[in-house]
Order: structure tokens, then sequence, then C-alpha cells
């Protein structure tokens, strides 16, 4: 006798909701370069002695200057209160202080007018603000 048994297995669909999420990316904002400072030295053996420093604000398109040293403070200003020439790659750059400030600035330690009034220029420091 063969007996005819059906499997009592019930078989059961389970439906599942994938819920989607949002990802949210927070931009952080991007600091903005406000003021560019650059420290001025006289030159002198064994080491230079920083005398005063200019500045130019972003924002206003100004420049400042200070000078620690009233001695050299008449002339540092003269020779910084005009456009500057350098040398690079063997030829000579002229830029305009109140046509390329920020070029200005960031050139002024390559200065050959520093050089000849015994004054140097460290590299010009960008500032920021929030």
């Amino acid at each position: 006798m063969a007996s005819n048994k059906k499997s009592s297995k019930k078989t059961t669909v389970k439906k599942t909701e994938v819920k989607k999420t949002e990802v949210k990316v927070e931009e952080t904002p991007v600091k903005e370069v406000e003021t560019y400072l650059c420290t001025l030295f006289l030159k002198q053996e064994p080491v230079d002695v920083p005398i005063g420093q200019t500045m130019y604000h972003k924002q206003s398109g100004t420049f400042s200057f200070s000078c620690s040293n009233p001695r050299y403070e008449a002339e540092l200003e003269n020779v910084i209160a005009s456009d500057l020439t350098y040398h690079e790659d063997e030829k000579l750059s002229v830029v305009s202080k109140s046509q390329s400030p920020i070029s200005w600035i960031i050139n002024l330690h390559k200065s050959n007018e520093l050089a000849f009034y015994r004054f140097k220029a460290g590299e010009a420091r960008e500032g920021y603000e929030a």
C-alpha cells in the first residue's frame, strides 16, 4: 500500500520594506584670505633685525604700515610706497602696488628696492577670519 502523504509544510512570503534614508552633507564654509602680512627687516650682521610690518587688507583694499624704529621709519615707508621690481627667471618683473596689491605684497620679499636700502621683507603670510 502506497501512502500519499502531502507535506504539511507551509511556505510564507515575508514582505520587507526598504527605508530610504537621506544623507545630509554639511558643507563647511571655505575660509577666505582676508589679509596678507609681511614683516620688514633691517639687514644687519649676524642677524637681521625686524623693524616693522606692512599689511594688505583685502576687504577694504588698503595697506597699513607700522615701524618699531623711528630712525628708519620714513625711509622704509618711502621704499614700500612705490611699485616694486624683482628678478625672476633672468628677467626683470615690475609689480604695481595700486593695480596688483596682492601680487605686490606676495612678491615684496624679492624686491630690489628694499635690498638697495639695506632692508628686506619676509614672505607674506595669509590671514584668515571666520
